[in-house]
């Protein structure tokens, strides 16, 4: 079945048990920091020191490792998706929509999915598959593994198959990864989470 395949691949992404939008409040607290930044910089006498600390934390930034590097928002690389799928066996004929996952420093995350869509085929029938709605979970890190908890399951999955000229619709049972384990490489912009012998690439959001 398609959705069997999706699941499999999928693995690396349900480490972050999710996959969706929820760094509205993050955003909105780093741009009220940005503003901080702005208006102490907005003073005369200190202009030039501060442009030297702005200076210094961008460079620290630019250099963020291990947990610190999560910390922010990311949504996944649809194609990289897709063509995990199609290495897993799969037919796949799309992925579009939005999984975006966000890690905090107080070891909290959120994934949301608005319309994240896989359309497959397998031997003649065509399924369907979107996924909405958030999950909760909070993580912890150890050298370069993730371990993540979930909390709290909001995800809805909807399955629209079509079998010879028929349409079936139903949603599928949350799948619920208690806890899971897998690899990460973070740097700058892309985060790779290996778990359950699936890779997924995911990029910041800026």
């Amino acid at each position: 079945m398609p959705s069997v395949r999706v699941r499999s691949a999928a693995a690396a992404l349900a480490m972050l048990t999710m996959l969706a939008l929820t760094g509205c409040g993050e955003d909105e607290d780093q741009t009220q920091a940005s503003s901080t930044a702005g208006s102490s910089t907005s003073t005369a006498a200190p202009e030039e020191v501060d442009d030297e600390d702005d200076a210094a934390e961008n460079s620290d930034d630019e250099i963020l490792t291990g947990e610190a590097c999560l910390y922010g928002t990311w949504y996944l690389d649809n194609d990289v998706f897709k063509a995990l799928l199609e290495q897993a066996g799969g037919e796949v004929r799309s992925v579009t929509g939005w999984a975006i996952v966000s890690y905090h420093p107080d070891g909290t995350s959120a994934a949301a999915f608005d319309e994240w869509t896989t359309v497959a085929t397998h031997e003649g029938s065509m399924a369907t598959m979107v996924r909405n709605g958030e999950d909760l979970a909070t993580y912890s890190v150890s050298g370069d593994t993730l371990t993540t908890t979930e909390t709290a399951a909001g995800s809805v999955l909807t399955m629209t198959m079509l079998v010879n000229g028929q349409e079936m619709t139903m949603q599928a049972p949350h799948e619920e990864f208690s806890v899971t384990t897998g690899i990460f490489t973070c740097e700058a912009d892309t985060l790779t989470i290996s778990a359950q012998g699936a890779t997924s690439v995911l990029l910041r959001e800026h």
